[in-house]
């Protein structure tokens, strides 16, 4: 119980020894705080500052996450680094920009007047998409699998991807531009002539007001 209640109980041999020093001890109220409620939406602000001060990595430093070792997923990258490095320089010198967009989670990208040209899906395991927007019927698919010479899955040796199909596409579907897909993955493959000759041709017609004759 209580110390006053067993300083007055009558047969309890500490009660005069406990009345005593009870007589001797300094009281005082406890004083309680109140505490006053949060302010209404105050830690809706907090949250919200706070996830403004917090930057997403890709948008903190996306060239090292678009360049790092692991894929978002967690998987290694076993593309090569440096073939996306080239076709951004490729691209960025066809059109004579300082460098790209690489604040975003997925792609890199290249564009003019709010449309990106050139992009690079970099989430993948066994490859970095490259892609081209280009004037329509510029390019041909046979022509393109031709000059880029670029090998299949399947010949390649010591790596576990298959597939027998060319690794460039051209998709001929938009009413605008014919969109060019390469399923990078060496950096050698992308710094040939005609891989050049390819990304120049494609983005030099794209920012010019006149046309350009198919090859």
């Amino acid at each position: 119980g209580r110390p006053e209640d067993v300083a007055q109980a009558s047969d309890s041999a500490t009660a005069p020894f406990l009345s005593e020093a009870l007589a001797r001890s300094h009281r005082e109220e406890l004083a309680v705080k109140e505490i006053a409620p949060p302010q209404r939406g105050g830690h809706r602000e907090a949250l919200e500052a706070l996830a403004e001060d917090a930057r997403r990595p890709w948008e903190a430093d996306g060239r090292a996450w678009h360049l790092s070792e692991t894929t978002p997923g967690g998987d290694p990258r076993e593309w090569e680094p440096a073939a996306l490095e080239a076709f951004i320089g490729l691209a960025a010198d066809a059109l004579e920009a300082p460098d790209a967009d690489w604040a975003d989670r997925r792609y890199v990208t290249l564009g003019r007047n709010g449309d990106w040209l050139a992009r690079a899906c970099t989430d993948q395991r066994w490859d970095v998409r490259l892609q081209i927007r280009a004037p329509k019927g510029i390019f041909d698919q046979a022509t393109l699998e031709r000059q880029l010479a670029l090998p299949t899955w399947d010949e390649i040796e010591g790596l576990p991807r298959y597939g027998r199909g060319p690794r460039v596409r051209l998709h001929t579907r938009s009413r605008d531009y014919d969109l060019i897909t390469v399923w990078g993955f060496y950096e050698h493959e992308v710094r040939t002539a005609a891989f050049q000759r390819m990304v120049v041709r494609a983005l030099a017609a794209a920012t010019m007001d006149g046309e350009v004759a198919p090859e």
